[in-house]
């Protein structure tokens, strides 16, 4: 084969080859508009899916700005160190199902309670609870056993997925009473706040 030939082979063949070979080391950077592609693409929990169920929820944390603290163990008997579970499990209603009235089981010292659910505007992954009440609960205070109040109760619940959902409650004191009068002095109304999380 004549040289002349076989150097123009050579040739062709190195920029055929060139065409398909693999590039190694550290690819470009994403631009802006890739991202927001990619992001595009994220499929969001579409809470008019989110289905009824009983939920366990559980106080996580408590802030009493009526007595400085000392009704933290009404709502959190075992402290504040860790979540505390409440003993009934609770309905959480679809929102399709809303405004909903129904029975919800408390352990002492609450009794059961009616509540309604309903939508908030606004927010299509929420539903509410306003003023529930609670009467004569036995707050247990410190050199006053037979101290009792009342108490409206409000919450939002926020569905975060299909199976978890977390509430914001408050739960207003408007009344103190004692047979033995040693309720302590409380300017009232005053609220108690809770955070709650709920599992399915």
């Amino acid at each position: 084969m004549p040289f002349r030939f076989r150097l123009l082979l050579v040739f062709a063949l190195a920029t055929g080859c060139s065409s398909t070979t693999t590039v190694t080391g550290t690819p470009a950077a994403t631009s802006a508009a890739d991202t927001t592609a990619l992001a595009d693409t994220t499929v969001a929990f579409d809470p008019t899916t989110f289905a009824s169920g009983e939920f366990q929820l559980s106080v996580v944390s408590v802030d009493d700005t009526c007595l400085d603290g000392s009704l933290d163990l009404v709502f959190m008997p075992t402290g504040k160190a860790a979540p505390y579970p409440l003993k009934n499990r609770t309905l959480i209603p679809a929102l399709s199902e809303l405004p909903k009235t129904y029975a919800m089981k408390l352990a002492a010292p609450f009794s059961d309670m009616t509540i309604t659910m309903v939508s908030v505007q606004g927010k299509p992954a929420h539903m509410a609870v306003q003023d529930a009440v609670q009467k004569n609960v036995a707050l247990g205070l410190p050199g006053s056993k037979d101290c009792v109040g009342d108490l409206r109760i409000s919450a939002e619940v926020a569905i975060t997925s299909k199976d978890a959902v977390t509430l914001s409650v408050t739960a207003t004191l408007d009344a103190l009473r004692s047979a033995t009068d040693t309720c302590p002095v409380a300017k009232l109304p005053c609220a108690v706040k809770l955070t709650m999380t709920g599992a399915r």
